[in-house]
């Protein structure tokens, strides 16, 4: 989207002050530890842009919360698996040989955004030293959530992703949708690991049984319910938020119960624009 196009989409510009009073609405309380996963063409246009975005969410916190974004790198790995676009098989040895090391401080984040990129470089903020799959961090439980980012499972349980779910995070999309929610991630290897503790216990036809899933419906269902969602100030994939648990009941009933207590035990709440 051009910045011209940015212009005629809305009546007015967006400043700090009227991002941080729709924060506000849309559910982000002083002191939350909040992963924030954002578009900011899809905002309109923002006076100050990406800083006063920053800016709004801050203020939105306060001093006592925490602001996480995520702060991929991932054109840092082998150039034989890049499919977004390839590269010629010719150019691999020489990628290879000349790809300069990740360093937390200068390495830049690659399809983030201009949100999180502007992020991941200010003062106090800190970034995790994983050099593909990193997290950029600010507030009071930065330094806890960044810490040790294991390599070989960069998006699981001792990932700052699972540190943020211990601490009970919320995540916030703006302007962007559940394709760019890191935290899925996550629930995706806890799913996988229930997969295969029933596969070393049953055969197959009774784990599509205990699972309760028919993909096809499921896939209709959620074609049906995303729009609502997006448009929920908020969501909780457990069942406490009235408005996202009258979603959820749609898409789930019948068919994912058994997989929503797998993948989410303790609860989490999502936050949509």
């Amino acid at each position: 989207m051009s910045e011209a196009d940015a212009v005629a989409r809305v009546h007015l510009p967006a400043t700090v002050e009227s991002l941080a009073a729709e924060l506000a609405e849309l559910g982000v309380r002083a002191g939350d530890v909040l992963l924030v996963h954002s578009s900011l063409s899809a905002l309109g246009w923002v006076a100050g842009g990406a800083v006063a975005v920053i800016e709004a969410l801050e203020h939105a916190l306060g001093g006592e919360g925490t602001l996480v974004m995520p702060a991929f790198s991932t054109d840092l790995s082998d150039p034989s698996r890049w499919q977004h676009p390839p590269v010629p098989r010719g150019w691999w040895p020489v990628i290879r040989d000349h790809l300069p090391a990740f360093d937390p401080r200068r390495t830049p984040t690659r399809a983030m955004g201009a949100i999180a990129e502007l992020f991941r470089t200010l003062p106090g903020v800190l970034r995790s030293a994983h050099p593909t799959a990193s997290f950029a961090a600010a507030g009071p439980r930065a330094a806890e959530l960044i810490r040790e980012h294991p390599l070989e499972d960069p998006l699981g349980e001792d990932s700052p992703l699972g540190r943020l779910h211990e601490l009970g995070a919320r995540v916030l999309l703006l302007g962007v949708g559940h394709d760019r929610n890191t935290s899925l991630h996550l629930a995706e290897r806890r799913a996988f690991r229930h997969l295969q503790a029933l596969e070393r216990t049953r055969p197959r036809g009774e784990i599509t049984a205990a699972l309760g899933i028919d993909l096809q419906l499921a896939l209709r269902r959620l074609q049906l319910c995303l729009p609502l969602l997006r448009r929920l100030p908020t969501i909780d994939l457990h069942g406490d938020a009235a408005h996202g648990l009258t979603c959820q009941r749609e898409f789930t009933a019948g068919q994912l119960e058994a997989q929503r207590r797998v993948i989410a035990p303790t609860q989490s709440t999502f936050a949509t624009q």
